[in-house]
């Protein structure tokens, strides 16, 4: 059976401040949880980063008279602009993301959806 945590507001003492000691054996799955939720993350992140590296290379002699080199430049700048944005917003995110889990946001929230008699009991 799950122990709830008594309903308080925010804190910074951690896990003990919730009546909660985290063992190793707990830390060990919040850990591996948080990998393998970022690990997508990452592979994308990588993604982006080695795509940009690329995007503005001239273009390559056999698309020569293919592509406009004024319109190639602008779409290049695009693609960079829009690649940056895109790093910029899943950095913020994953922040977000794991400051609101590190700082015990998720206990804090049950707690202010219990009083709020929103929850039940979790079964296991």
């Amino acid at each position: 059976r799950l122990r709830r945590p008594p309903a308080i507001g925010l804190h910074t003492r951690g896990w003990a401040s919730l009546g909660m000691e985290a063992t190793p054996d707990e830390w060990r799955w919040a850990l591996t949880v948080a990998a393998a939720l970022l690990l997508p993350d990452l592979i994308a992140l990588t993604g982006q980063v080695l795509q940009r590296t690329r995007v503005g290379s001239p273009v390559p002699e056999e698309l020569q008279g293919i592509y406009d080199p004024g319109e190639y430049e602008t779409s290049s700048r695009y693609t960079k602009a829009k690649i940056d944005l895109s790093l910029v917003q899943h950095t913020y995110d994953v922040a977000i993301f794991l400051a609101f889990w590190f700082l015990h946001g998720f206990p804090w929230l049950d707690s202010i959806c219990v009083g709020l008699g929103l929850g039940g009991e979790a079964m296991t």
